[in-house]
């Protein structure tokens, strides 16, 4: 699919120094392709290299542009935003599964990767489907996946944007569908009853407020003083999907994330969870720790 974005590199054209290009850029992702089209425009011969088959890094293929599809399928599918006017058990279409996102979603994605071909087409960016390592400070080897061999470029520049991607540690048994990461949820076979999300940052929120929506019982959790690793194992002994989101570092676990889902739904998890807690203790609820969302600034508005 790559090479029908530029014309096929062959090592013919040199730069003025004698160099294959004069930016090299290490991923395709938001900030590699702003980077390459940015030297481009400015007379400058550039190249992508990225490891996969599809452009974009993890924002197009799974991450924000997916997550971002997903909700917005959720919230037409589950029939939020007119229960205002057809009442509370309004919904879309009844019985929601994993295909009715995905379906959404795969759409969306597939227009976004077109609208980055036709961006780095046009302004003449050379990509190359192989996998980079440094041989010196201006020398790559690539070693291409579809046969080719190995060969070295050399830039002038040299860009690394490969972006990030979830850690698996291996005492956690992964399996794609009952513990599985936030890059797995694409994968998903059928929606899942319960779930549990390691992580209460956006994107751990996020998804558990997204399942909430469409009926799942789910809840996060941001302690690392318990070890994920035991959360995750009882969660696969007793069938209860696990989910494990990039990024958590805070110490509390927050229940009932079913909140319906909306862009302050950190705010509304958090309120949840405090009138929970109140509830509980029988006495008043303490503050909430959540350090995003409209509820971060009004503290810090406060305290100011």
């Amino acid at each position: 699919m790559l090479d029908q974005i530029a014309p096929e590199f062959t090592g013919d054209a040199r730069t003025g120094d004698g160099r294959d290009f004069n930016l090299i850029v290490m991923g395709s992702g938001p900030a590699g392709q702003r980077a390459a089209i940015q030297a481009a425009k400015l007379g400058k011969r550039a190249a992508i290299i990225e490891r996969r088959t599809v452009v974009g890094g993890a924002c197009i293929n799974t991450g924000t542009i997916p997550s971002k599809t997903l909700r917005e399928a959720a919230m037409h599918l589950s029939g939020y935003r007119e229960r205002a006017v057809y009442g509370a058990a309004y919904v879309v279409k009844n019985d929601i599964s994993m295909s009715d996102l995905l379906f959404r979603a795969d759409h969306v994605i597939r227009n976004e990767i077109d609208v980055t071909h036709h961006q780095l087409r046009r302004n003449g960016v050379t990509v190359i489907e192989a996998t980079a390592t440094f041989a010196d400070a201006h020398t790559i080897n690539l070693d291409y996946f579809d046969g080719r061999g190995r060969r070295a470029v050399t830039a002038e520049r040299i860009v690394i944007a490969v972006g990030t991607e979830t850690t698996r540690s291996p005492d956690i048994p992964f399996d794609g569908q009952s513990v599985f990461t936030s890059d797995d949820i694409l994968d998903l076979e059928e929606l899942p009853r319960t779930l549990v999300v390691i992580g209460a940052g956006v994107i751990g929120l996020e998804y558990a407020t997204i399942f909430a929506t469409l009926g799942v019982r789910a809840c996060s959790t941001s302690s690392m003083a318990k070890s994920p690793t035991r959360s995750l194992i009882s969660c696969a002994r007793t069938a209860s999907p696990c989910a494990l989101a990039k990024g958590s570092r805070r110490s509390q676990w927050k229940t009932g994330a079913t909140a319906p889902m909306s862009a302050w739904h950190s705010r509304a998890v958090n309120r949840l969870w405090r009138r929970r807690r109140s509830s509980a203790s029988g006495g008043p609820a303490r503050p909430a720790t959540s350090t995003c969302g409209p509820l971060a600034s009004r503290r810090t508005n406060a305290a100011a």
